[in-house]
């Protein structure tokens, strides 16, 4: 077991930075199979493979929604080699080389690229290839993210992607474990659905899916949110998939989700207290941090 970049600056052996957290979920068997999304080891899952429910203090049950992507095949390994470069940056002691495989045919008609994405970039490139998607999308852009703490960038490419006609759709939580990201995602809410974008907030537990499918064959699972500290602090770790028929399962569970949330309309944003507008103002203040 080793420790990324310990908040005890005493065990730090490469540099005390105890803002830049690794978010990466890997699970990679001996190069041919991984599993990669934004599943934890957290007893909230233990009782349902998609996503479950009880508290780790004992407090009454809480459905946890969440979306991994198993991998078979040559994209598989550069998931174990993601872990085993952070494990040498991070100083762990010499591990046993790898177990021996032969090269992997593809095991499926869809093409997979694996991108990791570290504090140390100037832009990661996950953020730059999201922002390429979203700009060449000509149909649809479906968007799940358990914390919407989105740049001024992301939200002016997803209210032009809908003023040029592209049906873009946000699955957002309505129930979320950080209160300070709801309210920033809420204060972008009147513009986005001023420019026909549809919000919809899960109602039946916690939203921490991470995933975007575009044109109903560009598909993105991963541990990266929508929001800064995946951008400027966190090192991450997403699975790029071209092919409809991953497509389509992520739109499925986007319509399923939809059964299960709440529409939210204008109207009703625009009618909203004022003290919850003060809220988000002061949220957007550390939104950076978020």
């Amino acid at each position: 077991m080793l420790e990324f970049h310990p908040l005890n600056p005493l065990k730090a052996a490469t540099g005390y930075a105890p803002n830049d957290r690794d978010h990466r979920k890997i699970l990679a068997v001996d190069g041919a199979v991984a599993v990669v999304g934004g599943v934890n080891l957290y007893t909230a899952y233990q009782r349902h493979p998609h996503a479950r429910s009880v508290k780790s203090d004992g407090g009454d049950p809480e459905t946890w929604h969440d979306t991994d992507l198993k991998i078979e095949g040559p994209a598989a390994k550069p998931l174990q080699q993601l872990f085993l470069d952070h494990w040498a940056a991070e100083e762990g002691r010499a591990l046993p080389p790898p177990v021996a495989t032969p090269a992997l045919a593809g095991a499926g008609n869809e093409l997979v690229r694996i991108i990791g994405s570290d504090h140390d970039a100037t832009v990661p490139r996950y953020y730059a290839t999201v922002l390429s998607a979203i700009r060449n999308a000509e149909k649809s852009i479906w968007l799940t993210t358990a914390y919407f703490v989105p740049t001024d960038d992301e939200v002016d490419d997803l209210i032009a992607a809908a003023k040029r006609g592209v049906d873009v759709r946000l699955m957002l939580p309505g129930i979320s474990d950080s209160d300070m990201a709801l309210r920033v995602a809420h204060s972008n809410y009147g513009r986005l659905l001023k420019a026909g974008i549809k919000i919809y907030e899960l109602q039946d537990g916690v939203l921490h899916s991470k995933s975007a499918v575009i044109d109903g064959v560009w598909s993105v699972v991963g541990s990266s949110n929508f929001d800064h500290r995946s951008i400027l602090f966190n090192d991450e770790v997403d699975a790029v998939v071209l092919g409809r028929d991953t497509a389509k399962q992520l739109e499925d569970l986007f319509v399923k989700d939809e059964t299960e949330s709440r529409p939210v309309t204008l109207a009703e944003w625009e009618d909203r207290p004022l003290s919850e507008k003060l809220r988000e103002l002061y949220a957007r203040s550390v939104e950076s941090f978020l």
